[in-house]
């Protein structure tokens, strides 16, 4: 059977319709599931991208090259997206925390021991065997605090010359002051005598004794006084020579 063509129409009014094939498009009708777009519309959302400020992200150019970074749990940059020199000093809790394979011109920091080291080829390197950076009860102190403590050392009230650990004599002090110190000694131990100094008249007098009271030194007065009382025998013998004023009292 030879190939032939079918047209289908259908008669409007005084013209006919193409129903097949179709040789124009339909006039589309605007209902609530069918709207036309304005101009008006059309730039209103063409011109919201711009007010938005940016471009919305491809997520397949994240962490990409040639692309942009992403954020890790922290809200930082992976250090695996940063470039070499931003990131050359690296910091781990300690060296068993430290990559299995290092990466040359990387300094790495244990924390625990607060030691440093470089990769070696093969292994860690530690680059101060015997100094630390930083201060830690095992650590010394930074290197230019050696310079301060110098530089104190020579300044005026601390000259070259200083020394330590030696005795000093109380000459050498009193030739640095401008006072008198005042000294009291005692050769070999022993004061020298100076009784007088201690009563009427010198310069550490001893009070008297006090009735009732305070112990202290006699006075004249009652020293006269005790001279002054009359002897009394306290004796069952009658005395053979008592003296004139003498008292017997006896106890029978």
């Amino acid at each position: 059977m030879a190939d032939i063509n079918v047209q289908i129409k259908q008669r409007n009014g005084e013209i006919w319709d193409n129903l097949y094939p179709k040789t124009k498009a339909e006039n589309v009708t605007e209902s609530t599931a069918k709207r036309f777009v304005s101009d008006t519309e059309k730039a209103s959302w063409n011109g919201k991208q711009t007010a938005l400020g940016f471009t919305p992200e491809n997520a397949s150019k994240k962490g990409t090259a040639n692309g942009y970074p992403e954020l890790d749990a922290s809200g930082k940059v992976p250090a695996s997206q940063l470039p070499s020199y931003v990131d050359d000093v690296l910091e781990y809790a300690n060296q068993a925390a430290f990559p299995s394979t290092g990466e040359t011109g990387k300094i790495y920091i244990a924390i625990d021991t607060n030691k440093t080291y470089r990769w070696g080829g093969t292994s860690y390197v530690e680059i101060s065997a015997s100094l630390a950076l930083g201060e830690t009860s095992s650590t010394a102190y930074r290197g230019d605090r050696g310079k301060t403590a110098y530089d104190h050392s020579q300044s005026a009230h601390a000259p070259a010359n200083a020394q330590k650990n030696s005795d000093i004599t109380k000459a050498e002090i009193e030739a640095k002051l401008t006072g008198v110190i005042s000294s009291h000694s005692h050769a070999s131990g022993t004061p020298s005598a100076h009784g007088a100094t201690h009563i009427t008249g010198g310069t550490d007098v001893i009070p008297d004794a006090v009735a009732g009271g305070n112990a202290g030194l006699m006075s004249g007065g009652d020293k006269s006084k005790l001279d002054g009382l009359t002897s009394i025998a306290v004796n069952a013998n009658e005395p053979s020579s008592p003296a004139a004023g003498d008292l017997w009292y006896a106890i029978i």
